[in-house]
């Protein structure tokens, strides 16, 4: 399949089924002006299919400053001590379906597939009313995994996933830019947008990385991108979020296992 290019006026929902090494492409397309343009010209057994996404919350702990306590050191001067402020942060998560989905208006996806047994991922929605709808540009090359959810309207999401790679883009709001670029053999890169005008980049080269980069804001952006380029023993998660969420109180002790995030703008 070269190059399929599909535009929705009311309702579509597309199958194409395929033998054994042949590339397969299950699509529904609900609203006005939706468009999906793949090519999978270079591909051997890949399938387009969708996503399903789940948010969910979680208490994330940030150093907000310094206290005094009532203890001094062998010179005689006051001891101090970090506080930290716990805030509720959301995170999106996608899980794997069967067909992409386009619902809404003006929604449009490229997808270019390459190598054996790729796989790309697709979701976007637009709320009733919406005037702009969300764009993606996907790349899943060398046989990489390649995902991108998209609930709101006016987002933009360009992912490149190569040599076995699996990269994934969420983002729930408005006008979000998301960029992915992940590069290695079991290498996994997420980003994940909650909220409305973040800017948001991760670059992953490391063979076998596991980074997760979660946004919980408004008008959030890095002045460089996020970049793991070394592989470590763990996952990797990276969070930014705005000192403005409401914060769930100061405390001096954190909970076990708890580990302390930086925040701003």
């Amino acid at each position: 399949m070269k190059s399929l290019i599909l535009t929705a006026v009311s309702l579509l929902a597309l199958s194409l089924p395929a033998s054994a090494g042949e590339n397969r492409l299950q699509i529904t397309q609900e609203g006005v002006d939706n468009e999906l343009t793949v090519d999978q010209s270079a591909a051997t057994r890949s399938t387009v299919g969708g996503l399903v996404i789940d948010q969910t919350s979680e208490t994330v702990y940030f150093q907000t400053g310094m206290r005094e306590t009532d203890q001094v050191d062998e010179q005689g001067k006051p001891i101090f001590e970090p506080v930290y402020t716990g805030r509720p942060v959301g995170n999106l998560y996608a899980s794997q379906a069967d067909i992409a989905s386009q619902a809404g208006i003006g929604n449009s996806a490229t997808m270019t597939i390459t190598g054996i047994d790729g796989w790309v991922g697709l979701l976007q929605e637009t709320p009733s009313g919406s005037v702009d709808g969300n764009s993606a540009t996907i790349e899943a090359l060398g046989g990489s995994s390649a995902y991108v959810g998209q609930i709101g309207s006016n987002n933009t999401a360009t992912l490149t996933a190569s040599d076995k790679a699996s990269g994934t883009i969420l983002q729930s709001g408005h006008d979000n830019i998301g960029t992915v670029n992940v590069l290695g053999q079991g290498a996994r890169a997420v980003l994940s947008q909650i909220g409305d005008g973040n800017n948001n980049q991760l670059d992953v080269t490391a063979p076998n990385a596991d980074v997760s980069y979660f946004v919980d804001g408004y008008g959030l952006s890095g002045l460089v991108p996020a970049e793991v380029s070394t592989s470590v023993s763990g996952p990797i998660t990276i969070r930014q979020t705005a000192i403005g969420v409401s914060p769930l109180g100061a405390v001096t002790t954190l909970p076990s296992g708890v580990t302390v995030t930086q925040s701003g703008q």
